[in-house]
Order: C-alpha cells, then sequence, then structure tokens
C-alpha cells in the first residue's frame, strides 16, 4: 500500500513538472515573441508594417495563457447595430417615379430573402448578381443628397455595397472555389477591393454593422494583427460563433501556436465545428 502510494505521490509530482514546464516555456515563448514584435517595430521604416506590428503587440500583451475569453461579451456591452432599412417601409422620394421605385423594392425584397447564413454559399452567384443590381439601381436615380448623411436610403445603399462586399469575399472559400472557380483573379481582385472601397468611402471605417467584412479585407492583406485587434474591439457585436472562430483562424494565420491551441480549444469547448 505504501509503495502504491510513493508511485502515485510520484505521478503526480511528474505530472505537475510537466504542467510547469508547459507554462514556463508558453511564457518563454511570448517574452520571446514580444521582443521579436519590438525589434520589427524599431527596424522598420513603413509605417503600415509598424501599425500591423504594433497591433500583434498589443494583442499579446493583454493575452494570459489560460485566461483567454471564453465569449465575445465585454464591460463596455453591445453597441446599437442599425438595422437594415427596408425600402418597401419608406416613402418613395418625389424625384422617383412609382415603377422605379417598385422595382427598387422588389430587388431589395428578394436580395434579404435570398442572401441568409443558410442560403449564401448555394446562392452566391444569384446574390452578386442582385446585390450589384441593386446597388447601381439605388446610385443612378437616388438624389445625391439621399445617398449620403445617416438617412434610411443611405444605409440602405450601404448594406447593399455590404452585401455585394461580402458574396464577393465568400467567393474565396474552398469550397464555393471548387464548384465555381475564379476564372479571372485579377476581375475577380478588383471588383472585391472597388466594392469594398466603395463602402468605406461611404460609411467610414470601423462601422460595426459591417465589421466582419472590414476584418476579412485585413486578413487577407496580410495586417493579421490588425484584423485580430478590430476583431477583440467589436466582438460584442459579433455572433459569438464567429468571433471566437475569427480568433482562432487568425491565432493559427499567425503561427502563434500557444494562443492558437487555447482558442481552438474554446471554441471546441463551445460546441461550435467547422462546417464540412
Amino acid at each position: 500500500m505504501k509503495t502504491h502510494t510513493i508511485f502515485l505521490l510520484l505521478a503526480i509530482t511528474s505530472l505537475a513538472g510537466q504542467c510547469a514546464v508547459s507554462a514556463d516555456e508558453t511564457n518563454h515563448w511570448k517574452a520571446d515573441k514580444l521582443k521579436e514584435l519590438t525589434d520589427q517595430i524599431q527596424s522598420s521604416v513603413d509605417a503600415e508594417q509598424i501599425n500591423e506590428f504594433k497591433a500583434r503587440q498589443a494583442w499579446l500583451r493583454r493575452w494570459e495563457p489560460g485566461r483567454m475569453p471564453t465569449s465575445n461579451t465585454t464591460t463596455i456591452g453591445p453597441k446599437d447595430l442599425k438595422a437594415e432599412p427596408l425600402l418597401s417601409e419608406l416613402t418613395c422620394p418625389v424625384s422617383i417615379k412609382p415603377k422605379v421605385w417598385e422595382y427598387l423594392v422588389a430587388l431589395q425584397r428578394q436580395l434579404i430573402e435570398i442572401d441568409t447564413a443558410e442560403n449564401r454559399k448555394q446562392e452566391l452567384e444569384r446574390i452578386i448578381e442582385v446585390s450589384a443590381e441593386l446597388q447601381e439601381n439605388l446610385v443612378s436615380h437616388l438624389p445625391r443628397e439621399l445617398q449620403e448623411g445617416n438617412g434610411s436610403l443611405s444605409w440602405c445603399l450601404a448594406f447593399a455595397r455590404y452585401r455585394l462586399g461580402r458574396s464577393l469575399a465568400y467567393r474565396e472559400l474552398p469550397k464555393v472555389r471548387q464548384r465555381w472557380p475564379i476564372s479571372n483573379p485579377e476581375q475577380y481582385e478588383s471588383r472585391l477591393v472597388t466594392a469594398y472601397r466603395q463602402l468605406v468611402d461611404h460609411m467610414g471605417s470601423g462601422r460595426p454593422e459591417f465589421i466582419l467584412l472590414e476584418d476579412r479585407m485585413l486578413r487577407r492583406s496580410g495586417q493579421k494583427g490588425l484584423a485580430l485587434e478590430m476583431l477583440e474591439t467589436n466582438r460584442s457585436v459579433i455572433d459569438k460563433k464567429w468571433y471566437l472562430k475569427k480568433r482562432r483562424d487568425l491565432l493559427e494565420e499567425l503561427d502563434w501556436a500557444s494562443p492558437y491551441q487555447e482558442a481552438s480549444k474554446i471554441y471546441r469547448d463551445a460546441g461550435y465545428v467547422d462546417d464540412p
């Protein structure tokens, strides 16, 4: 009995030692990575690159191994998100003919019906077509003063642009590319960037309603630290699954093994799985 107890104590002591070593290694990795980022900031002369390194550094400084947030809630609380206005509930401007207005209403209704989380990948080609058509017609028929500012019609145009940009970004998903290959990468890139720029020029950067597209564009441009910081800043207005998934994916792309493993475990423990 004594022998069994001694072996058990030795096993527990050994396991505790392994955990301590693992935690120690993680802290050493963090310190080394922070020093590496400091050196990169000091040696870089490119302002955009410096901002990217500083964003990575800021996130890593806040990260405490084993204490990564497990949800998307913040002490600030969720921000008020602007709901997409429905053209069918708005008054037709006097400058637009009733038949044209009816067409705009029908286009938006169709777009909202098909552009859902459940249907998006299957209906992507049609969503791109309808959102582009809605945007073009709103720009063509709405007076300039109604396209700009914070009015409902301006927001209708912004959401049309967001839906177009998001659907174009979806084309890069592996399953979508397999079914619908991008035959002209340069043309596709130009169209995606144009759609995104039109949205940002229209509504400004950092709008929480459109944050996932902006985060995606930062990520695909290699600015993964800035994308990670934007994700954290806006996590209270992002669906929990997407916040946890995108955080995990960004940490993996940064090749930060320890934070990635922790984020991956949190994602799994929350009951989420990736789409097949």
